[in-house]
């Protein structure tokens, strides 16, 4: 079910707004913490990352120390078939990083993990200022004004379904970042309304934690 929101809200960087949310981010449940996850092989990657046009300056800032510690030529990051105009995105335009070898770029090739993230924190940068917004608000997004589950959620697809908190708790703390604690808590005003019609055993209302803080960096 679409609600509306009481008011719009603008994220950090100006864009994007939302104005209404998908309620099924509050019941859909999914494994959450990625990086102690055995079985998925960090498939959510398997199709590469859309970033704006602010995050591939910054990343193109610090391509001269990134370059040697991916070991990918810097040429071979962003396809060159997909540098689109999209007012939803910070900058107003977004970019695609490639795949290789099944995978994004900066995923680990042998590992797990995305290697921007952890070369942010290795290097004492803040991951948001490197790493795609979509990455880090997975497994839910923004569309014209709505947040909603993404296409894995809603397909089915996404291995790690049924196995932990709402999508909605996993993505939080990110939801926090990009538009500040008054949405946050709307949002859980919303997700207490649409777990009372949830049983006690419902993955979902299992993985509620409460409280959590709204602190917004």
């Amino acid at each position: 079910m679409i609600v509306k929101l009481s008011r719009t809200y603008t994220g950090r960087y100006g864009t994007p707004t939302l104005d209404r949310v998908e309620t099924d981010i509050f019941v859909h449940s999914w494994h959450g913490s990625c990086m102690e996850c055995s079985f998925c092989h960090d498939i959510c990657c398997q199709y590469g990352a859309t970033l704006g046009s602010e995050r591939l300056q910054a990343i193109e800032a610090i391509a001269d120390q990134l370059e040697p510690y991916l070991g990918i030529p810097r040429d071979r990051w962003f396809r060159a078939d997909y540098d689109e105009e999209d007012p939803e995105y910070e900058g107003g335009r977004r970019r695609r990083t490639t795949v290789v070898n099944g995978i994004c770029v900066f995923a680990h090739p042998q590992g797990r993990g995305c290697r921007l993230h952890s070369f942010a924190l290795e290097n004492q940068i803040d991951v948001h200022d490197i790493k795609p917004m979509p990455c880090l608000m997975f497994p839910i997004y923004w569309l014209d004004g709505l947040l909603h589950p993404n296409d894995e959620v809603l397909d089915g697809s996404l291995v790690c379904l049924g196995r932990g908190k709402s999508v909605y708790r996993g993505s939080r703390d990110e939801v926090l970042y990009y538009f500040g604690p008054e949405l946050v808590a709307e949002l859980d005003g919303l997700e207490r309304e649409a777990l009372r019609e949830l049983p006690a055993s419902h993955p979902a209302v299992e993985g509620r934690l409460i409280p959590l803080p709204l602190i917004a960096n």
